[in-house]
This record gives C-alpha cells, sequence and structure tokens, in this order.
C-alpha cells in the first residue's frame, strides 16, 4: 500500500524531533508494507474522518484506508488525540 500524509500530518512531523519523525515513519511504512495492513490497526467506531489507528509506543496515528493508500489524517500523543 502507499503511504499519504495529511497536511496536519505533515505539519506534525516536520516539527517533532526528528528521532521521533524517523520511528514514526519507519512504523508507518512497515505496517504499509504487510500484507494485511489493518491486522496491525484497530479500528475506531466515532472517528468518521480517520476510522482507524496504529499505536507507536505513547504517540497514536489515525488514518484511513482509501484505494490502496494508508491516508495518515492525524499524530499525536495518546493523551491528546481523541480530544
Amino acid at each position: 500500500m502507499n503511504v499519504a500524509l495529511s497536511p496536519q500530518a505533515s505539519d506534525f512531523l516536520k516539527k517533532c524531533p526528528i528521532n521521533l519523525r524517523k520511528r514514526i515513519l519507519n512504523k508507518i511504512k512497515f505496517y504499509a508494507s504487510a500484507p494485511d495492513p489493518l491486522e496491525f490497526a484497530e479500528h475506531l467506531t466515532d472517528d468518521s474522518e480517520a476510522p482507524y489507528r496504529y499505536r507507536i509506543g505513547d504517540w497514536r496515528v489515525k488514518f484511513a484506508v482509501e484505494n490502496n493508500t494508508i491516508t495518515v489524517k492525524r499524530i499525536g500523543r495518546r493523551d491528546k488525540i481523541y480530544e
């Protein structure tokens, strides 16, 4: 699967420390390269824009799957992302 970033996710990655950016991007690429990327995801019932999330340590990556593309909508700390 391909990976695309929303403007909000892209801005977050530009502002975060480089080691965190590498960790998050490497994990997203790993999940996307799996035969079934949704195997690692959890389905979110209360978010229609980003119905899935990946857990990467204390960080959460909310995303949608559209036309064989994982579109990362939002990235944030686990205690703030669901607000």
